[in-house]
């Protein structure tokens, strides 16, 4: 029997040897389309992943005691707050993380504004006011930007006033006032891109009137929306 066995055995890796394995040109092949596999799952996988859209502090001026100007009966205050959260709407629903420095009528201090969004991480810094005059004829939208930054903060801080600023005019066809520079603190502590927005005169008749309207609020909040979402797809 074993003899049988050892006579029969060098046939048997005879014929498996050559019914069965792969040629070199073979295992080349099956390789290749290996590689392929892995390749393309690995592009699928970066293609498919989200990109997060960066974190905005919105800054809804004054509150609590500081009421901000006054006119017939209207706080800024309320006004700064309305539009903050109309736009924190729309910049969620282009996908951003927003975080406001209030959302209720509390009064918080210029500094620790400036450090909350420090301490966030944030990627822009929006605070939100409207102006007042002594001529009942001032009108129109006006943006600041701190103009003692270093340079690449400055310039960044001046380009997204521009963007807000038009953004803001095209929605509500208010007067164009232009970007300006100021010392503001909220604006001077931060530490990303930072502007101040003031969204029109409460003492200017025909301004007063429209600021007490939510849908122009609305209007206005959509244009500081949009203004943030331009900025952010022209410097990346």
């Amino acid at each position: 029997m074993k003899k049988r066995f050892l006579l029969l055995l060098p046939i048997f890796l005879l014929t498996t040897s050559c019914g069965h394995a792969p040629s070199s040109s073979d295992l080349a092949r099956t390789q290749t389309k290996k590689s392929s596999r892995v390749h393309i799952a690995k592009r699928t996988k970066s293609v498919s992943m989200p990109k997060s859209k960066p974190l905005i502090v919105i800054d809804p001026g004054h509150g609590d005691h500081d009421g901000g100007a006054q006119y017939h009966n209207s706080d800024e205050k309320q006004l700064n707050l309305i539009t903050a959260q109309y736009v924190k709407k729309h910049l969620n629903s282009k996908g951003y993380r927003v975080l406001l420095t209030r959302n209720r009528d509390v009064f918080v201090p210029l500094i620790d504004r400036a450090i909350l969004a420090n301490r966030s991480k944030c990627e822009a810094f929006v605070s939100i006011h409207y102006n007042s005059a002594k001529s009942i004829k001032a009108s129109g939208v006006e943006v600041y930007f701190y103009h003692k930054a270093q340079k690449e903060r400055l310039e960044d801080s001046k380009h997204l006033a521009s963007k807000v600023l038009d953004h803001i005019v095209h929605h509500t066809g208010a007067k164009k006032r232009g970007v300006k520079f100021a010392n503001f603190c909220v604006i001077r502590e931060t530490a990303m891109p930072a502007i101040l927005v003031e969204g029109g005169f409460m003492t200017h008749p025909k301004e007063s009137k429209l600021l007490k309207d939510s849908e122009y609020l609305d209007k206005l909040a959509k244009g500081i929306a949009e203004g943030v979402d331009k900025y952010f797809q022209t410097i990346r």
